[in-house]
């Protein structure tokens, strides 16, 4: 380890036990990695906003309401059916803290936070000035407005954004946070060849993060292709066959929502492979990847379903 890394690693736990010292956080009874593992879902899931006049609102939404009882569990909060609208062809539902809760979980979870970082640190600030004592509600109106106008066109700049130097297990767990609602784990049947491929695909506009993850697990970042409803850069990032096996085996202890969608992909791959890269696929491996290929598209399903059941 050098300097640089033993000095960030350094700072990282000395803001953590001093956070825990100052504020009053024991109603979040969370480690670090699963404060690195949810770090990963708000930075790409997770809406940061000030409501009038001067309230922190976190909400993060999910046809799967299962999914979202995960974060009231560890954090709090509430989940609500968001208003129907026309466009959607299913129920949404929202997992919701404000106020002083959303505080507390932002001051426990700003450490870890990469591309949220900034949207963090400014619910904090505005939180801390309206919560001094002697302004009257006009002036805490006049500063969540303000909190409201930089919020708007905050950014975290890439030189600002933590590397979990020296920290691999809670670089794993903030990865896995955001491969496990962000990512595709897919077996693919190529019917050229009629064979089967394990693959775990990533797909984000921030191509910061793309190198993030390419530091850590290798692979080759590309453009995506842009769909109708998105017109923005997309950055991909595609992992196949046993690199595919040795991204999911990584972060698997942190996985949450796609913990059996990994461990299906994971037995396929064990099944399946077997060392053999021969164009002749024997009917057993055939009927091998049909067999995972059908099981998992069953609990994509499920996965994508309101239960989660």
């Amino acid at each position: 380890m050098n300097n640089r890394e033993q000095e960030a690693r350094s700072d990282f736990w000395q803001n953590m036990v001093s956070l825990d010292k100052e504020y009053n956080l024991e109603t979040i009874n969370l480690v670090a990695k699963d404060l690195a593992y949810f770090a990963g879902i708000f930075d790409t899931e997770v809406y940061f906003t000030i409501a009038p006049v001067h309230n922190i609102r976190l909400a993060y939404d999910k046809h799967n309401e299962y999914l979202l009882r995960t974060f009231l569990s560890s954090f709090g909060g509430k989940i609500i059916k968001a208003k129907p609208r026309v466009e959607r062809k299913s129920d949404i539902w929202v997992w919701l803290v404000t106020s002083d809760q959303a505080y507390k979980i932002l001051k426990k979870i700003h450490p870890f936070l990469r591309i949220n970082g900034e949207k963090a640190r400014l619910c904090i600030e505005c939180y801390e000035e309206c919560a001094k004592s002697g302004l009257s509600y006009a002036d805490k109106a006049k500063i969540g407005e303000k909190y409201i106008n930089l919020l708007k066109d905050c950014e975290t700049k890439p030189e600002q954004r933590f590397d979990y130097f020296g920290l691999p297990h809670l670089k794993l767990a903030y990865l896995a946070g955001m491969f496990d609602v962000g990512a595709s784990f897919v077996i693919t049947k190529r019917t050229e060849r009629d064979t089967y491929l394990l693959e775990v695909i990533k797909r984000k506009d921030d191509y910061e993060t793309m190198e993030f993850i390419a530091g850590l697990f290798g692979g080759k970042i590309h453009a995506a292709s842009r769909s109708k409803l998105n017109k923005q850069h997309i950055w991909e990032i595609k992992y196949a066959s046993q690199k595919a096996y040795a991204v999911l085996k990584q972060i698997y202890p942190s996985l949450k929502a796609q913990k059996r969608i990994a461990d299906i992909c994971m037995e396929f791959q064990d099944a399946y492979w077997q060392g053999q890269t021969s164009i002749e696929v024997s009917q057993t491996r055939k009927t091998i990847g049909a067999k995972y290929n059908t099981l998992l598209r069953s609990y994509h399903l499920k996965w994508r379903s309101r239960y989660g059941k």
